[in-house]
């Protein structure tokens, strides 16, 4: 257990930098899921938590073993809260992909305004070419958010 020092000496009801909970969704031998569309679409990868503290920190991590872009094109990713794009992210948020097959990792954090469930999920489009699959079939993805105390 980690010992947290506060200006007050208070070291057992010290919340700061202590992980307060952690949500996570895995899903093994995952199907397609894809898309043909040339703007953002919601991939149903998802976790939602609700926070505990207002101020605290949630960590969001993703990995999914397998994508793929046919037709010669790419695929462009972001991790969106409530559907709305994360404070500071560009297009590439949380990923680009350049023809074939591939892994896809993410890790970012989001400072909580209130304590009222906050969903992260991965949005997907195509680039080019005529479709694009963030998770292919024999594949597996999870998603994690860890929320952190202030």
């Amino acid at each position: 257990m980690a010992t947290v020092i506060r200006g007050d000496d208070n070291f057992d009801s010290a919340d700061a930098g202590k992980v307060l909970q952690v949500v996570r969704n895995y899903t093994a031998n995952q199907g397609y899921i894809s898309t043909t569309s040339a703007t953002f679409v919601a991939s149903g990868i998802l976790v939602t938590i609700t926070p505990t503290q207002i101020g605290s920190e949630i960590l969001v991590d993703y990995g999914n073993t397998m994508n793929d872009v046919n037709s010669g094109g790419q695929m462009i990713a972001q991790m969106r809260i409530n559907g709305s794009e994360m404070a500071g992210s560009s297009s590439y948020h949380a990923g680009y992909w350049n023809r074939g097959y591939m892994q896809s990792v993410f890790g970012g954090s989001y400072t909580t305004t209130s304590t009222s469930p906050i969903t992260f999920e991965l949005y997907f489009r195509r680039g080019s070419g005529t479709a694009a699959y963030i998770a292919h079939t024999g594949g597996s993805n999870h998603i994690t958010a860890t929320e952190v105390g202030a």
